[in-house]
């Protein structure tokens, strides 16, 4: 459920309570967001809405990840209650991005077509490391992660939502069959 109202985007989502004051670890942060702008509100999905919440205090971590803390959640168990939730904020949060740029996020709800296997599922998170970003795929049940690197992209269709790959040998093997040199000893 990445894609909300047109006036919001996702920056990440609430992982962990930290302390006993309140404060929240959120991941997988959006590298969307421009961290030079004052964050005072964030949204959350409560029952399939956005509810604002205020920002009392946000400090960046490592890439990909921040700490939160929301007015009035004061309490590690009034903080659990916020846990797995989505985080949104305002477009105008949004970094202003060059003619041309790809945030990896943009690609969220794009279908995966690789060289060898053809469709291999749609793009449902970005998960952001230190090392490297990887784009986390759904397909029939199964979770494939792929690294977002632009040597293993061959082609970005943006009017018809599809990202074409050229996976490593043996990369996506591993999570269809469990078998990474099954097709290569044939």
């Amino acid at each position: 459920m990445k894609s909300k109202a047109a006036a919001h985007f996702y920056i990440g989502t609430l992982v962990k309570a930290i302390g006993l004051k309140g404060e929240l670890s959120l991941k997988n942060l959006s590298d969307k967001l421009d961290k030079s702008k004052k964050l005072d509100i964030v949204f959350l999905e409560i029952n399939k809405q956005l509810t604002p919440f205020f920002v009392e205090k946000i400090s960046f971590r490592k890439a990909g990840e921040a700490v939160l803390k929301i007015q009035d959640i004061s309490t590690i168990e009034a903080a659990q209650q916020l846990l797995k939730r989505e985080v949104f904020v305002p477009l105008e949060m949004q970094v202003k991005q060059e003619d041309g740029f790809i945030a990896w996020d943009d690609l969220i709800g794009y279908t995966v077509i690789d060289k060898k296997y053809g469709a291999i599922g749609k793009i449902v998170n970005v998960l952001n490391y230190p090392q490297q970003d990887i784009f986390e795929i759904q397909f029939k049940g199964k979770e494939i992660l792929l690294p977002a690197i632009e040597d293993f992209i061959t082609k970005i269709e943006m009017k018809s939502s599809i990202l074409y790959v050229q996976a490593p040998d043996g990369l996506i093997d591993l999570y269809l069959n469990g078998n990474a040199s099954k097709n290569e000893e044939e």
